[in-house]
């Protein structure tokens, strides 16, 4: 009984997180979407660029923390695509002619693989 009740918690637990992990790509996919509205408000694209770095560094973070227990694979793929779309919003800070285009399109594959 005590097996069951504690495997249920930690499967609400793994479902919360997931949830949280959508809502948050979902504002970081608004944000880009916003931006690209308006090409040419800075403020709205370093807004945009900041908080998806924000995202990703989460992400990063629980991929690296000891208690996340993804494959090891899976996590060394993710923490890879997750330095690329940092380098990438890092760029994107100087180089103005650089799209969100690739970030856009990686948190859309990775929020649907959350569902």
């Amino acid at each position: 009984m005590f097996n069951t009740a504690f495997s249920e918690t930690i499967e609400d637990d793994q479902s919360e997180a997931r949830a949280l992990e959508r809502e948050l790509l979902e504002r970081a996919m608004h944000s880009i979407k916003q931006a690209d509205e308006e090409p040419g408000n800075f403020v709205m694209r370093i807004s945009a660029i900041q908080f998806n770095i924000k995202v990703w560094s989460f992400f990063l973070q629980d991929l690296s923390s000891e208690d996340n227990e993804l494959p090891d694979d899976l996590k060394a793929t993710l923490i890879s695509i997750g330095i690329f779309v940092l380098k990438h919003l890092q760029k994107m800070r100087t180089e103005t002619e650089l799209s969100f285009g690739p970030v856009l399109s990686i948190n859309e594959t990775i929020m649907k693989g959350l569902r």
